[in-house]
């Protein structure tokens, strides 16, 4: 009986071996581009925004510049595939043009300013977002 048993343990052994090693990579490598472009265009996102008091038609051309930034961040992190799944998703989130940040623009524009109170909140959303795309960056360096 026993040399029946031995097989199986082994099997499940190596089985259980197998599982762990693939669980160590669940996420992409840490890539420090990608963490420069969270902390850089979450910096310009805020000084942006805290402009939005001012009439819109002053700051057009920033706003276009950073939507493309925004998008190509995204497409950076997109482009890394499956295994970065989760920051890619916080960047279509930030590109979303239904979403809260983009929206924030498009109503900045069609009202020519924002109230005060609109503003914090659109940064406190931004915000948050950013904020999780730089924590999922630091968490690959770990």
């Amino acid at each position: 009986m026993r040399s029946n048993l031995l097989p199986r343990r082994t099997s499940v052994l190596v089985a259980l071996l197998f599982l762990a090693l693939s669980a160590c990579k669940l996420i992409s490598d840490y890539d420090a581009l990608s963490y420069k472009n969270a902390t850089d265009l979450r910096v310009e996102t805020m000084a942006l925004l805290e402009q939005g008091t001012e009439p819109y038609a002053g700051h057009a051309a920033e706003v276009a510049a950073l939507r493309l930034g925004l998008a190509q961040a995204y497409e950076y992190e997109h482009r890394k595939g499956k295994l970065n799944s989760d920051s890619a998703a916080q960047w279509a989130r930030l590109n979303d043009p239904a979403g809260a940040l983009q929206h924030t623009f498009d109503t900045w524009k069609s009202a020519g300013k924002l109230n005060e109170a609109f503003v914090s909140e659109a940064k406190l959303k931004a915000g948050e977002l950013f904020d999780e795309i730089i924590r999922l960056e630091r968490a690959k360096a770990e």
